[in-house]
């Protein structure tokens, strides 16, 4: 096989990995893209093919469980969840019973506590249930 089509295969295999979670077309393609070293050395194809299997195994052996053992960095968090741990503000008193009103980041949320929280007293957010977020004073 011509060494341009081993190496276009594996540039084209390593691209696509960016799109796939769990770190495996890219031994394909490394191992394709290697392997292109011997076709361009005008090896048979045969002696192609056995450096190619070697490749993936030594990747998918040893390589990737290395590689899978790297910790990943947490996920950010979204949406109210992200709300967790930052200030606001009481813009309405919060009661035990029926709660009240507190401004986060110029928005204006649904909010409850323990303890009753006096109007412009900062609070911090400490969970979010549905859509009413539960503080604390600060």
């Amino acid at each position: 096989m011509h060494w341009l089509v081993w190496l276009s295969a594996g540039i084209i295999l390593a691209i696509l990995e960016v799109f796939t979670p769990g770190f495996f077309i890219v031994g394909i393609g490394v191992s394709m893209a290697i392997t292109s070293i011997p076709a361009a050395l005008g090896l048979p194809f045969w002696v192609q093919l056995l450096v190619f299997g070697i490749m993936i195994l030594v990747f998918f052996i040893l390589v990737r469980p290395l590689v899978m053992k790297i910790p990943h960095s947490e996920s950010k968090k979204s949406g109210m969840a992200a709300l967790v741990g930052k200030e606001g503000v009481v813009v309405e008193p919060i009661t035990t019973l029926s709660g009240g009103r507190v401004k986060v980041g110029g928005e204006v949320w649904k909010a409850k506590s323990s303890d009753g929280i006096e109007k412009d007293t900062i609070v911090i957010i400490t969970g979010v249930e549905g859509v009413t977020l539960s503080v604390r004073r600060k």
